[in-house]
């Protein structure tokens, strides 16, 4: 697949937490070197608590302040980027549909002598902790036909299907005990 190298971008996070607050610099930094017309979206409805100090990319200072308006202020500042935030839950359809929605930007093509009327590509990243929240993004992103999806600026590619019934316990799972070997302090094999 062939993507424009100008082409504005909207990225919706769904989520600024343990997963979230952690990608959150890296994307603004990826954001910050593109060289076209960018936003980025963060949501979420919960505020920073003392309990997510030890995992969250979060500080003291942040405590009782909302996750999504304390990374999008921090990580705008730091990049000179504008930047939005929902400080609320997204739990409806509609409401993440119209997060969705891509913006048309005038621009100029190549192969165009005046400016073209050019949509968003629109990337929706889930980065939530809970059941309900996983299957509104799911829900969202099979919910448009692709001829759909094309026109919203919005890819769509068919996964293959899942085996119906692994063959040795769960997916992944080593055949053999011998062959897991252990976990050391880095989650890595010792």
């Amino acid at each position: 697949m062939k993507f424009s190298k100008t082409r504005p971008v909207k990225i919706v996070m769904l989520g600024a937490g343990g997963t979230g607050g952690h990608i959150a610099p890296h994307l603004y930094r990826l954001l910050y070197s593109l060289n076209r017309p960018v936003r980025f979206i963060l949501c979420d409805g919960d505020v920073v608590e003392e309990k997510n100090l030890v995992r969250q990319n979060f500080t003291p200072a942040d405590l009782g302040e909302n996750k999504a308006r304390v990374l999008a202020e921090r990580y705008s500042t730091v990049f000179g980027m504008e930047t939005e935030y929902v400080p609320s839950f997204v739990e409806d359809k509609e409401h993440l549909n119209g997060l969705l929605e891509p913006d048309y930007l005038w621009m100029r093509q190549p192969g165009h002598e005046y400016n073209v009327r050019v949509p968003e590509l629109v990337i929706l990243i889930g980065a939530v902790d809970n059941n309900k929240s996983r299957q509104l993004v799911g829900a969202s992103s099979i919910s448009l036909a692709p001829p759909q999806k094309a026109a919203a600026g919005l890819t769509y590619s068919a996964a293959p299907p899942l085996p119906t019934k692994p063959k040795d316990g769960f997916a992944g799972a080593p055949s053999k005990p011998s062959e897991a070997g252990s976990m050391g302090k880095g989650g890595a094999k010792e």
